[in-house]
Parts: structure tokens; C-alpha cells; sequence
């Protein structure tokens, strides 16, 4: 440590690039922002004693650093993690009880997948994202519900251990339950294999003539989807009963079980979900914290780029500001923001191979 970092506090933090590093430094003034490229190393005994040093709270402070806004679901994410991981380290496993699947609601680009990854990232557990409304029934061909066990085997690099306690998230599964939709027209057959997994059936897994099982029973399953047309029928209701101004709708409409049910998601699978958790619509404050606040901003992708070629970025406040009031503007979500920023910087990611020292001055009026 030199002399101007005497002091002051540091943190030793994984980033993939030295951009992330930079911008995350930049936000956070007053920190001596050790990077190191090896994600495990970040860790330091932090990783090797984790029996000890996990909590909910470190599983929650893990999330803060990627996920913006979100309160309420990430606190009981990273509760239900940090039980189900006990549940994994814990031999006398019956003192925690079982999880219950968890279901979260949100529109696209509210960050379901993204929250869960970070969230098994920082237990260390096997993460495998599903899309049901591409699935088949067993014995189809194409993806289906046995299909699981053979991804979890190429994710478990040998550790059945973990292999046995993975978190599955079996996003889409509103897809299933519309009728008109042709993608889900395996959709009740589906959804009824899925409930037998929930209920701790056995995956099972062809290899080399032979078929092996894998146990569920002591994985955790993650259920997600949209359900717009819920959201869109009670900003119906609360128009005809005039509480809700068409100019000011509030964005935020929380989704129950009993809604769930009404859709048509069988009480079979309802009876199997613990929570459920509504993930907000983000405000403009939210992706400007995402832009200038986060470790996984979008922005470090495209700074990288042109860093790589020995040129620089100038991009100022104003700048971030207008595109987040874009993106919160947009239906599209946390994805919006990368087509934004895509949009403004493609010609500086065309030209900045050709040249050496320059700065690309990035505005949006």
C-alpha cells in the first residue's frame, strides 16, 4: 500500500475488466479499489471457511453490489439461499426444513434471472436458467424435463454434492398456461412434469446405453414469469374505478397466489410455492445507479472496447442521466439500456481499432 492509500478503506473486489474497476471506483470515491482477476481469490478465507461466513446479510450485501432496487425480493432471496446452502453444508440437513420453490413476477428485463445468478454466485451453488415455454413433454423430442439432468451434470464438474442442491430456475412458466400461445402447446403436460420434480421425482439422465437418476428432493427450484396480462387487467380495474390517473399510472402492481390461480397456474404447483415475489419496474434513478453505481453496468462493456485500443471515453453526467430517463421510459427493462448504449456508441466501436490516443466525447442530447 503507498502512501496516498494510507488510511483509507479498501476493498478487494473481483471485476472482469479494468473498466468495471474504474467506473466502480469512480462511484464509490474515498475507496482503495483492489482489483484481482481471479474470482476465488477475491474471496480470500472468506471462500475457504464459508461455512462460518455466510449469512443472509452476506448473501444480501453480495447482491447490493449488482442488483439495484429490489429490497424486499432480494432480502428473502438471500434468506431462502442461505438456508437452502445450510441445508447443503449441514449434516443434520432436517434442522432446516425444505425450501419451498419461490416464484418470482416481473416484467422483462426486471432482472429475475440476473438476481438469482448473483445470488447462487455468492453460496457457490450450481445455477441452471430454463426456458419452460420451450419445452416438451418427455418422450418428444426436444427439451424436456429430463433434459435438466443432463445439463446439471455438465455444470457439476464432478461435485455431485453440489449437482444434488443445485438451484434451478424455471422461468417462463406463465407461457404454459396460455392457450393461444403455439409455443406452449405442450403447456398443461409440462407443467404437470414439472410439479413431479417439485415434489422430489427423480431427473433422468441417458449416457452410453445406460439411464442413471438424479434425485430432486434437495434441490431448490425457482419459478418466474411476467403474468402482464395480471398487471394489465388490474391497471384496467383501477382505471374503471378511477383511482389510477392515465398520465401518472403507478408501475408497480404486486401479484397474489389467488391471482396466480385465476390465470390458471394449477393449485397443484400453487401449493408448492412458498412467496411470491413482485420485482418493481425500475425508475430512472434506478438505472442511473445501474450506469454509475453497479458492478455489472453495461456501460464497462462498451469503455472496455475502446480502452483495449489505447483510446478513452468521455461521457458526462447529463449523458448517463438522459439515457436513463430512456431506459425507464422503455418496456424492454435493464435490456433497454444496452440497446441505448449500443446505439450511442457504435461508431466510436467502429472507428477507435483504426486509431491510438483519442478521446470519444459520448453524448445524448
Amino acid at each position: 500500500m503507498n502512501k496516498a492509500e494510507y488510511g483509507k478503506k479498501t476493498q478487494i473486489i473481483y471485476f472482469d475488466t479494468a473498466a468495471e474497476a474504474h467506473i466502480y471506483a469512480k462511484a464509490n470515491p474515498g475507496l482503495v479499489i483492489k482489483r484481482v482477476k481471479d474470482r476465488f481469490a477475491a474471496f480470500g478465507s472468506y471462500k475457504k471457511n464459508m461455512h462460518s461466513k455466510i449469512t443472509p446479510h452476506s448473501i444480501l450485501e453480495h447482491l447490493d453490489q449488482y442488483v439495484v432496487s429490489q429490497d424486499l425480493p432480494k432480502r428473502e432471496i438471500a434468506q431462502t439461499l442461505y438456508y437452502h446452502y445450510a441445508r447443503f453444508k449441514n449434516r443434520e440437513a432436517s434442522v432446516f426444513g425444505q425450501n419451498l420453490p419461490l416464484m418470482l413476477v416481473g416484467s422483462t428485463g426486471s432482472g429475475k434471472t440476473f438476481i438469482m445468478q448473483k445470488a447462487c454466485e455468492a453460496v457457490d451453488l450450481i445455477f441452471l436458467h430454463v426456458n419452460t415455454a420451450n419445452m416438451v413433454p418427455d418422450g418428444i423430442k426436444g427439451y424436456s424435463v429430463d433434459s435438466i439432468g443432463s445439463e446439471l451434470l455438465k455444470l457439476s464438474d464432478g461435485g455431485m454434492g453440489r449437482l444434488y442442491h443445485a438451484v434451478i430456475f424455471l422461468d417462463e412458466i406463465d407461457k404454459l398456461f396460455l392457450d393461444d400461445n403455439s409455443d406452449s402447446q405442450f403447456g398443461s403436460k409440462v407443467a404437470a412434469q414439472i410439479l413431479r420434480i417439485l415434489e422430489g421425482g427423480d431427473l433422468k439422465v441417458y449416457k452410453n446405453d445406460s439411464t442413471y437418476t438424479i434425485k430432486t428432493d434437495n434441490m431448490l427450484f425457482i419459478l418466474g414469469g411476467a403474468f402482464q396480462s395480471i398487471v394489465d387487467e388490474k391497471f384496467t380495474q383501477k382505471d374503471v374505478m378511477g383511482f389510477v390517473d392515465n398520465n401518472k399510472k403507478e408501475k408497480n402492481i404486486a401479484i397474489t397466489l389467488e391471482d396466480l390461480y385465476a390465470y390458471g397456474v394449477p393449485k397443484e404447483l400453487l401449493g408448492r410455492v412458498g412467496s411470491v415475489l413482485n420485482l418493481s419496474k425500475l425508475s430512472k434513478d434506478d438505472y442511473l445507479n445501474i450506469l454509475t453505481k453497479s458492478k455489472s453496468t453495461p456501460l464497462a462493456d462498451f469503455t472496455t472496447k475502446i480502452q483495449y485500443h489505447g483510446n478513452f471515453v468521455d461521457i458526462d453526467m447529463n449523458t448517463l442521466e438522459n439515457i436513463a430517463q430512456e431506459a425507464a421510459q422503455s418496456d424492454l427493462g435493464a435490456r433497454g439500456l444496452r440497446q441505448i448504449l449500443k446505439l450511442l456508441f457504435q461508431d466510436a466501436l467502429f472507428d477507435a481499432p483504426s486509431r491510438r490516443g483519442v478521446t470519444y466525447k459520448i453524448r445524448y442530447e
